[in-house]
């Protein structure tokens, strides 16, 4: 899609992923662990996989497998994560069934023209018991609304509180546990990301671990 092109990728995430630093990535992947310990050899699917930080960050415990749909974002991340696989493709197209353990999307969800195409394809994809977790913005409480002024990004589809977004999720899955976010992208590249399940109803995202139903 023309507008997940090289310019979108530079501009919000340049060439060494600004907004995913390797902090956030392993509280993701913490977060990962906690629904499905440490085994090794477990199925992943990272929906909007971008330059694949997240299945990097797995190392080689997990077969890991990534979406998206910018052909700039794919062939950059094969370049830096060769044993991954990685797929141009749509969340709303995809044909998976029952086959992986689990599925991530962080911040990618709300892109989506379709929400409920691709939630019924994401569960589709998972084995019975898979893990789902996602990250997605809200525009609702006072965090959540101060972002929502400062987004500049064009392409959020859907710029939802987070009662939209667990009531949408509970048609198909079972919601665990919920923490909410609070971050910002500062200065010389820094980014900073605090998460805790206080921050729940009030975090300007929302981190919602789920299991398939």
């Amino acid at each position: 899609m023309k507008e997940f092109n090289q310019v979108y990728f530079k501009r919000f995430y340049g060439l060494t992923d600004k907004k995913n630093p390797e902090s956030k990535l392993k509280a993701y992947k913490r977060e990962l662990e906690s629904m499905t310990g440490v085994e090794t050899g477990l199925k992943i699917l990272d929906v909007g996989c971008g330059y694949g930080g997240f299945l990097r960050q797995l190392g080689d415990n997990w077969k890991t497998f990534g979406i998206d749909v910018s052909s700039y974002a794919i062939e950059y991340a094969k370049k830096l994560s060769p044993k991954t696989e990685f797929s141009l493709c749509s969340v709303s197209d995809l044909k998976s069934k029952a086959e992986f353990d689990a599925a991530t999307a962080f911040d990618s969800l709300e892109h989506v023209p379709d929400v409920d195409k691709s939630l019924m394809n994401i569960r589709r994809a998972l084995k019975p018991n898979g893990i789902f977790i996602c990250v997605v913005p809200v525009y609702d409480g006072p965090f959540g609304f101060i972002g929502g002024l400062l987004d500049r990004d064009s392409t959020h589809a859907y710029k939802k509180s987070r009662h939209f977004w667990l009531n949408r999720l509970s048609n198909y899955f079972r919601i665990i546990e919920t923490k909410g976010i609070l971050r910002k992208e500062l200065f010389w590249g820094l980014y900073w990301q605090l998460m805790d399940f206080r921050l729940a109803g009030i975090g300007q995202a929302i981190l919602i671990k789920m299991k398939k139903i």
